[in-house]
């Protein structure tokens, strides 16, 4: 059956993701958990999603309230991960009948947070304030904290607090992170090359390689923010990044000097990337432009001039994140237009 559908949930979502849990074993069934933003009430919410044959049925499981604005969000049963503006890392549990019960709070940061979980270490990523923190997802008071800095200079700024969006961060291998800043650069981080500054007794983390989006032709003068990072499911030497620009860019990090890649895909802020899980030739994008774009690349490389381009779906107001099933050809888009976006890319009528 194929799917194209909106769920109105009466808030700006700013992040989505499927939770896999040995819980839900309903038939024709799939969970997903999002949260909002911009709201006197943010909320993060679990929605129940009946696939039989015939109409979509979306139903509210449960919904808990957050002081802040949610930025990022990671599931590993039976809890979900939630990162916020406040720089807080917030973990619920989910209960078997999708109940969420908050559990833990740890606060990291001063401003903007975000977070990703590697699926296979489960090593969970949070970033902000010009600072990485590595926890373990059973128990956050485990944590191995370094200090961002440059190649040359110093630790990086601060990021800005507040806003939506502001950077990403990204694993690329069990023991590499992507980070995107300002000025369109990314910086990779080994976490096995941290040093340690005895007269401080803090650590910190130079970057392993640094890359760079060209400046874009439509807008050469105009600041640039990486806002958007993921990489290829099979081979994570392939990283995608999208900026404020509008422009998406692809990167062989075996040869990083220039992106194999890198197309004025938006006009403005590209707010999430993802490639399709089973089909990782095509990338998905979306942007506050109200644009959601499926880049399928033809031949062995990710270059220009080898991709075609399907535009999904417009809204006159922006999509704020997306996420591939893992198993299911369906698409969930967290959108600011106060609701959900779901649809299938592959499936015939």
């Amino acid at each position: 059956m194929r799917y194209d559908f909106f769920h109105f949930l009466g808030r700006k979502i700013s992040c989505v993701t499927w939770v896999h849990s040995t819980h839900f074993s309903e038939p024709d069934s799939t969970i997903l958990a999002c949260g909002s933003w911009d709201d006197p009430s943010n909320k993060v919410s679990i929605i129940k999603l009946g696939l039989g044959e015939g109409d979509v049925r979306c139903t509210s499981l449960s919904s808990a309230a957050i002081d802040a604005d949610t930025t990022t969000m990671q599931f590993l049963d039976p809890y979900l991960y939630v990162g916020t503006s406040e720089g807080s890392l917030v973990r619920y549990a989910v209960g078997p009948d999708g109940a969420l019960t908050q559990d833990a709070c740890t606060p990291l940061a001063r401003g903007f947070l975000v977070t990703d979980l590697h699926p296979r270490t489960h090593r969970l990523l949070a970033v902000g304030d010009g600072q990485a923190h590595i926890l373990d997802p059973n128990g956050l008071e485990s944590t191995t904290s370094f200090e961002l800095c440059s190649r040359a200079a110093g630790p990086v700024p601060a990021a800005p607090s507040g806003g939506l969006p502001v950077h990403a961060a990204h694993w690329v291998t069990p023991d590499v992170f992507a980070v995107g800043g300002d000025a369109a650069a990314i910086a990779l981080y080994d976490t096995r090359q941290a040093r340690t500054d005895e007269a401080s007794a803090r650590c910190f983390l130079a970057p392993a390689s640094d890359l760079r989006l060209p400046p874009s032709p439509d807008a050469p003068g105009a600041a640039r923010i990486c806002t958007a990072l993921t990489t290829h499911p099979h081979q994570p030497d392939l990283l995608a990044a999208g900026n404020t620009c509008g422009q998406v860019a692809v990167w062989d990090l075996r040869m990083p000097t220039l992106p194999s890649c890198c197309v004025p895909a938006h006009e403005g802020t590209v707010t999430d990337l993802a490639f399709h899980p089973t089909r990782p030739e095509t990338l998905l994008s979306c942007g506050l432009d109200g644009a959601l774009l499926a880049w399928t690349f033809r031949g062995p490389h990710f270059q220009s001039e080898s991709a075609e381009i399907s535009d999904l779906r417009r809204l006159d107001l922006g999509y704020n994140a997306l996420a591939m099933h893992p198993t299911l050809d369906l698409l969930a888009c967290g959108c600011e237009s106060d609701a959900l976006y779901f649809r299938s890319l592959f499936t015939a009528e």
